[in-house]
């Protein structure tokens, strides 16, 4: 379930402000092409409607799909459905099953958690090294 709750790189044509952002450092260096994260923080500006659902869907599956392709699971099945319209909260409801794997899962929310503070410098405050 991490992978659905990190956050993945997200294309220009798929962000809602038309930009390239997220995705982690590393993933330029794997050789199976495998993306970490999911791009379901990018929702965050989505407009409530069937259209953001599919795309929710879509975004999970592809988070999810090495389950399938490393073999861990044999099916995989990924349902939304808005939970709340103000705020928006997508719920996802995951069922992954297969030789390695016999689970479900349910996750709801309205955003990804705020990590900015990883991605800024650390610029330390001059009033308190003047105090100390």
């Amino acid at each position: 379930m991490s992978q659905l709750m990190t956050r993945g790189e997200v294309a220009c044509e798929e962000h809602p402000l038309g930009r390239r952002d997220g995705g982690w450092w590393f993933d330029a260096f794997r050789p199976d092409n495998f993306k970490a994260g999911s791009k379901l923080w990018a929702l965050n500006w989505a407009r409530v409607n069937p259209e953001t659902l599919i795309t929710a869907r879509q975004w999970a599956e592809e988070a999810l799909s090495y389950l399938l392709q490393w073999g861990i699971a044999s099916t995989l099945n990924v349902e939304t459905s808005w939970i709340a319209v103000r705020p928006a909260v997508i719920k996802l409801h995951v069922e992954a099953r297969g030789p390695g794997i016999a689970s479900t899962a349910t996750i709801q929310g309205s955003q990804m958690p705020d990590a900015t503070y990883l991605w800024k410098e650390y610029i330390a405050n001059p009033l308190r090294a003047r105090t100390a």
